[in-house]
């Protein structure tokens, strides 16, 4: 049977947007006389959420975005390393002589001392090695690649455009670095987590309701459009749970059950550190 904690924070900001709603069934609940001294705090418990939600999700996204980046940065630097050494290694092949050769294998042992590892090591690493490369250029291996064309125009470009990935992949990193550095610690200075606390005082105030609601005994149309949406949502996050744990091997659970009977094993077992997704 799946609980109020089983929920994701979107679906419990969903659930009393409805009931905080003047256009949906906020009107319902103010005519219930048990219910309606609750309403202020069911907006002091949505606002809570949507709050911490929010500040969370901003940083999520903020991360999201520079791994983005990092992909589409990684796939230059990825793309122009190969070519440039396959360019490389064939002129060196189809030079007649050693001594025609010797400018592209002197360019490649410059700038690729560790072959095509360099394309699985981490975005800290290529950004190191694009440094270190950067630094090893000198005119001789700048003429050389000058002297090639390639879709950039000259070899040249390409090298300097894939060393500029490297770059930006280090940047990207250490702002990564930083901005998870920064979500850590938010959340170990706010002890349990403020999505936490922000989730159970939901629950807490989604029970209360729940059992008013009950009390009041209303029109079963008028209890399905309050609770339905509780009580549909609970069948849903039950049908995951037991898709999960037959995945795990364990047996499947029962249906959603009520939304009295969910409350019940809500207050039954203590509330776990949920996802605060």
């Amino acid at each position: 049977m799946a609980v109020y904690k089983d929920f994701s924070t979107g679906t419990m900001i969903h659930l009393t947007g409805a009931w905080i709603d003047v256009g949906r069934t906020r009107p319902l609940l103010e005519k219930m006389k048990r219910v309606a001294p609750l309403l202020d705090d069911i907006e002091s418990v949505h606002a809570e959420l949507v709050r911490t939600h929010r500040k969370e999700t901003a940083a999520e996204d903020a991360i999201r975005a520079i791994q983005a980046e990092q992909l589409d940065e990684d796939r230059t630097h990825d793309g122009k390393a190969r070519g440039s050494f396959d360019v490389l290694t064939a002129f060196a092949a189809i030079a007649d002589t050693a001594e025609q050769a010797a400018p592209y294998e002197q360019a490649i042992a410059i700038l690729f001392p560790d072959g095509m590892r360099i394309l699985t090591a981490t975005y800290s690493d290529e950004a190191g090695r694009c440094k270190l490369s950067r630094g090893r250029l000198s005119p001789e291996i700048k003429a050389t690649l000058k002297s090639i064309p390639s879709p950039d125009g000259t070899l040249l470009r390409t090298v300097m455009a894939w060393l500029d990935a490297g770059d930006a992949l280090g940047a990207l990193e250490e702002r990564r670095a930083k901005l998870e550095a920064a979500s850590a610690r938010s959340k170990e200075t706010s002890g349990a987590g403020n999505a936490l606390r922000a989730r159970n005082h939901w629950i807490g105030v989604v029970r209360a309701v729940v059992d008013m609601i009950e009390l009041e005994a209303p029109q079963a149309t008028v209890r399905d459009e309050v609770l339905g949406p509780l009580e549909r949502a609970l069948a849903q996050a039950a049908r995951r749970s037991a898709t999960a744990r037959a995945g795990a091997g364990s047996a499947p659970a029962g249906d959603g059950g009520s939304a009295t009977t969910s409350a019940a094993a809500d207050t039954a077992t203590p509330a776990a550190p949920a996802d605060p997704s």
